[in-house]
């Protein structure tokens, strides 16, 4: 039983220690290698609520359930988004997702 114990306390600790770094961020949409047709990006993700929230360098507002929801101007050169989210601490998580312009 003492195993488990130990099990239990080590990963509590680095469940501490995770939250203590990191900055929880994610991006709903848009997927990885997602195919845009349209030059009008959706782009959908959940982080912590006091967090501030950039895509591709443009604010975009939290709710108190820490959903953000925005739409960004992209052309057939956009290859990527950046996803960054700031806490008031100073703690930040990024995320890049790619995606595959096919614009009409």
């Amino acid at each position: 039983m003492d195993k488990y114990f130990d099990v239990f306390q080590a990963l509590k600790r680095y469940e501490f220690w995770h939250s203590q770094v990191f900055l929880f961020l994610e991006v709903i949409k848009p997927t990885a290698d997602q195919i845009v047709t349209q030059n009008l990006l959706k782009v959908e993700g959940k982080t912590d609520s006091s967090a501030t929230v950039k895509v591709n360098n443009q604010p975009a507002l939290v709710s108190e359930t820490g959903e953000f929801e925005t739409e960004i101007e992209i052309s057939q050169n956009t290859l990527e988004i950046s996803v960054s989210a700031t806490s008031r601490s100073g703690k930040e998580s990024v995320i890049k997702r790619r995606i595959r312009p096919e614009l009409e």
